[in-house]
């Protein structure tokens, strides 16, 4: 049993996905020193928590970025920076090749900090 419960679901299933990636990967050639990065929000996590997202990102060799702002994951996946407008050179020499998405949200609409309690607080990316 997962020790902290529903929690960390999208944490758990961002990993699934993170390892299943891995596997698919080939071992040799194009693709095989793909980096996989992970961007997780900072907003629902404790330090506790979030120490322990930090060692299964080392465990599984992957690069953690930390977002607190549906602005800082629309540059980073833009640009590769958390504090830059997108298209930046970075990104145009490193383009995205896969992408998942474990969040709240609907169609169009990305929930970020969704256990937030003022929702004026709360952030969305909506058709970005």
């Amino acid at each position: 049993a997962d020790q902290w419960g529903d929690k960390m679901k999208f944490i758990n299933a961002g990993i699934a996905a993170i390892q299943a990636y891995r596997a698919e990967m080939p071992k040799e050639g194009r693709g095989s020193q793909e980096q996989i990065t992970w961007l997780v929000t900072l907003a629902d996590y404790s330090d506790t928590e979030w120490k322990t997202i930090q060692e299964v990102a080392t465990a599984n060799n992957v690069k953690l970025i930390a977002i607190s702002s549906s602005e800082e994951l629309t540059n980073y996946v833009n640009g590769k920076t958390l504090n830059q407008e997108s298209g930046t050179e970075q990104r145009t020499n490193d383009p995205i090749s896969d992408m998942s998405i474990f969040a709240h949200g609907w169609p169009n609409n990305i929930g970020l900090a969704q256990k937030v309690k003022d929702r004026k607080k709360r952030e969305y990316l909506k058709d970005h």
